[in-house]
């Protein structure tokens, strides 16, 4: 059996973003890690932080955490779009190929605001997910 990585969990997370059309709706994309230039906001990006493997004789557990954020001009709409992204993400998320989902739970929060290169702010809402997932070894 081929052992399984993280990378199901990132597709996973994705679909499941891209499967609430309100959310898919509101913004310009979503992005892994950096928005490409001149994208129009609202927007969304995600970068994996870490995703440790435990092996065992049974199988292999993936603790995956990721970074989520809405980006907006608009600080109401950061935070909506927020919310969105957690009501999509907690505990829904789309199954992960070859592995089983144990666990996808928001962490903590995230917010900054800071300013472009024209001196106009942008604000940044997000959130740190856990998902867990088992492989189990046949």
């Amino acid at each position: 059996m081929t052992t399984t990585t993280e990378q199901p969990i990132v597709q996973a997370l994705v679909a499941t973003l891209r499967a609430n059309l309100t959310l898919k709706a509101a913004v310009h994309g979503i992005h892994e890690e950096v928005a490409p230039k001149d994208t129009d906001y609202p927007f969304l990006t995600y970068g994996m932080v870490s995703a440790p493997y435990d092996d065992d004789f049974s199988g292999r557990i993936i603790r995956a955490s990721f970074d989520v954020w809405a980006w907006a001009r608009d600080q109401v709409a950061a935070s909506d779009l927020d919310q969105m992204v957690s009501s999509t993400l907690e505990n829904s998320l789309l199954p992960v190929t070859d592995q089983g989902t144990m666990y996808c739970r928001r962490k903590e929060g995230l917010r900054i605001t800071e300013l472009d290169e024209t001196g106009n702010r942008i604000y940044r809402r997000g959130g740190t997910y856990a998902i867990w997932t088992q492989q189990t070894f046949a």
